[in-house]
């Protein structure tokens, strides 16, 4: 089977994880960033609906693509530049999905294009169990649901130096771009060594906040280093993930470390309580960083506990043989 996935091509994004996964499980695989243009500024993806960048150009692009590989499938990673003409057009000649990353009706992450286009595809996946019955109910009978995952070649245990484990090391870590809400759950958790990766934290009003901040992002592997050199991961969702786990709740498990996220009414599908931690509040939060951090063998147990659950039965591999199958 020929596959051509078409992903905004930022460093270790999902579109990498679900390429990897395509051609481990053995299919031809091509890709098309539909971003180039605005990674070629400098610019963020989502900055392409913002300035003129001549959409037309990964349009075009795509549907020559597919005209002259013949693929079976196009899997589309949201592609909020594409118009609905677009993808009607590729139905012509393959079967074609969408896995919609971020909400579909998000302002910021997404565009009018998706939203026109949702009910186009063969099938729109979901990562979040909430929106997909949301889309059902508003009568997108194509909509799936498929949770993130890890990638078994990125998310996994390694060998750290000393200078890395001292450089990338922390009780705690937190990885994710700034947003004021999240300055607000972080701040306390400096007594505790926390550790800060991710753009914008610059933005940070709290001093004792800021001052944990790395200011840098921390992506592909350095992700994976930096879990493994941490002692306890902390999670964070914001609203669009409304009952669903978030990627990092599948990445820093697969590199062997311990995660404390916030509840989640989905986390039980994927993690007991016996092998990760939650919290409701913000003072719950802080009391079992606290006890997680003095309670070392019950923490380790824990971790080895969801590393074996995220390798065995949450990787990008089992994700991409469920859409397939949802595409037969």
């Amino acid at each position: 089977m020929r596959i051509l996935v078409s992903y905004s091509k930022i460093p270790a994004s999902l579109g990498d994880y679900c390429v990897n996964a395509l051609r481990r499980l053995g299919y031809e695989v091509f890709t098309h960033d539909y971003l180039g243009a605005a990674h070629t500024l400098g610019l963020p993806g989502h900055a392409i609906n913002k300035v003129v960048l001549k959409e037309r150009l990964p349009n075009s692009q795509i549907l020559a693509m597919a005209k002259r590989l013949a693929p079976d499938v196009v899997l589309i990673m949201k592609g909020e530049v594409f118009e609905p003409r677009t993808i009607q057009t590729l139905k012509e000649h393959a079967k074609v999905a969408n896995w919609c990353m971020d909400s579909p009706f998000h302002e910021k992450y997404s565009s009018q294009k998706v939203v026109k286009s949702i009910g186009l595809y063969d099938c729109f996946f979901t990562p979040v169990s909430d929106m997909k019955r949301r889309l059902q109910s508003f009568g997108f009978d194509n909509a799936r649901f498929l949770p993130f995952a890890c990638d078994p070649e990125m998310h996994k245990s390694v060998t750290l130096s000393k200078e890395e484990k001292f450089s990338l090391g922390s009780d705690v870590c937190f990885v994710g771009t700034y947003y004021p809400e999240r300055e607000i759950l972080l701040s306390g958790l400096e007594k505790f060594g926390l550790k800060i990766w991710g753009n914008e934290w610059q933005r940070c009003a709290d001093e004792n906040v800021k001052k944990c901040a790395t200011l840098r992002a921390a992506n592909g592997m350095v992700m994976t280093k930096v879990f493994n050199a941490s002692r306890i991961a902390i999670g964070t969702h914001q609203e669009q993930s409304m009952g669903s786990p978030t990627m990092r709740v599948f990445e820093a498990p697969a590199c062997g470390t311990f995660m404390l996220t916030d509840w989640r009414t989905d986390l039980p599908l994927f993690f007991s309580s016996g092998e990760m931690a939650s919290y409701r509040t913000k003072r719950e939060l802080l009391e079992k960083t606290e006890y997680y951090l003095t309670h070392e063998k019950e923490r380790k147990a824990m971790a080895r506990r969801a590393q074996r659950k995220a390798q065995k039965k949450h990787t990008y591999d089992i994700r991409m043989k469920q859409m397939i199958k949802e595409l037969e």
